[in-house]
This record gives structure tokens, sequence and C-alpha cells, in this order.
């Protein structure tokens, strides 16, 4: 389930309400995009049953907070509020009690007018984050090469010399 969300084509979204607690909390945080209630809560307590971590923590936890920060969060598990998380990253934005779902929502609306082989691109490249700077360098070479020949392209040039709203179809 894992993979999938992060080697998808399609970026997906969080929301969450209520209890994001171990695996559900690393299930959050490898998504795309994690829009928190303000009284929702985090927890990392894994050594609270005894284990290390899983559903892909070790990865998504890091590219989110830093090393430093996950290392004290595994280290130390405490609860976090969603105002929290999004101050240390783990959330990308909080919402009103009872509306994280909907700001969600909105959220993908917006990602979801965009270019749908860049959006993936995108995922792409940063699913093999950290890399060798040179080796990325190199990826989005090929990769602006590849949206470059594409209808979606020659459309955002239209609409931006045309001073109007792309219409992006994904090809």
């Amino acid at each position: 389930m894992i993979r999938a969300v992060w080697h998808g084509g399609k970026p997906v979204l969080a929301a969450v309400e209520g209890y994001a607690v171990g695996a559900g909390a690393a299930l959050a945080l490898a998504c795309d995009r994690v829009v928190a209630a303000a009284d929702a809560t985090f927890a990392l307590s894994f050594t609270g049953v005894g284990i290390a971590g899983d559903m892909g923590i070790f990865a998504s936890l890091p590219a989110r907070a830093g090393a430093g920060v996950a290392r004290q969060l595994m280290l130390m598990p405490r609860r976090l509020t969603g105002a929290e998380a999004l101050e240390l990253g783990l959330a990308d934005a909080v919402a009103e009690p009872g509306r994280a779902l909907a700001g969600a929502l909105d959220d993908a609306a917006v990602i979801a007018a965009g270019p749908p082989r860049a959006l993936a691109g995108i995922k792409a490249m940063l699913a093999r984050w950290p890399a060798d700077p040179d080796e990325v360098l190199q990826r989005e070479v090929d990769l602006q090469a590849r949206l470059m020949d594409t209808d979606d392209f020659e459309e955002g040039i239209a609409a931006f010399r045309e001073r109007r709203k792309p219409a992006f179809r994904g090809r």
C-alpha cells in the first residue's frame, strides 16, 4: 500500500481527523499532502508496543521533518496536535476541527487542475529523494525534455501568453 502511495502516478492527499497513531500516522506521512484538523492527534508510538516502526516511516518521516526531528519523535514518542504536526512538517495544512476532509478535497481540486504528466513526474522525482545531486540533475533534464514534448506544455504556454487558466488533458 505504501509503495502505491509513493509510486502511483497521481498525488495522494490525507485528511486527518481524530487520531493518527503508529501505522496510521505512517500512512498519512507517506501522502503527498496532509491536511490535519487542529485538534487531530499524531503519535509515532511504535516503541510502546516493542517495535521500531513500519509502513515506510523511516523514509517518510525524515523526508518530511528532517532526520533530527524524526529521530526524536521515534526515540521519545509523544502526542502532537495538528498544529504541532504542521510546525514540525508532519502536516502541510491545518483545518478547523471537522473540516480536514473538506480542506483536503479543496486542495485536491487545485492539484487535479494541474498537468497530469508533470504531477506524475514530480511524484517520481521526489520518490527517489535523497539521491546523488548529479543524478537528480540528469533525471530533471530527462523529465523536462519529455514534458516539453506534450500537448499540456503547449497548452500551458498558450494559456500563459493569453493570460488565461490552462486546460490540461494529460497528453
